[in-house]
């Protein structure tokens, strides 16, 4: 981690799939980050962008056992706008049921072109 609580999960998710499961792999929690977007945060950010479910999501959301606000926020913009890969989550942790006042939230980053 730096100065500011923020460890390497953002630069590993800019750098490959592979440097995110290393990371999981030697037992960094993808939910240790205070300040930002955790990993399953930039996670669901990937899996929007790319169309397709990160390699690393199953790892972690198999950690996962509270829900942020901002995770369910990205949940429904997958639900809304990508519903096969939300379903595709429900099928590997199915109590991930979004309630009905949830939002969709902004992206992180520019869609890619």
């Amino acid at each position: 981690q730096d100065l500011y609580g923020r460890n390497l999960y953002m630069w590993a998710f800019r750098a490959s799939p592979e440097a995110v499961l290393l990371m999981l792999q030697h037992g960094v929690s993808p939910f240790a980050q205070q300040l930002g977007p955790d990993a399953l945060d930039l996670a669901l950010e990937a899996s929007y962008l790319q169309r397709e479910l990160h390699p690393a999501l199953p790892q972690i959301l198999a950690q996962l056992t509270d829900p942020e606000p901002s995770h369910l926020a990205r949940l429904q913009r997958l639900a809304l706008y990508r519903p096969a890969l939300y379903q595709a989550i429900l099928k590997i942790k199915p109590d991930l049921q979004l309630p009905a006042d949830t939002k969709p939230n902004e992206l992180l980053s520019p869609p890619l072109p």
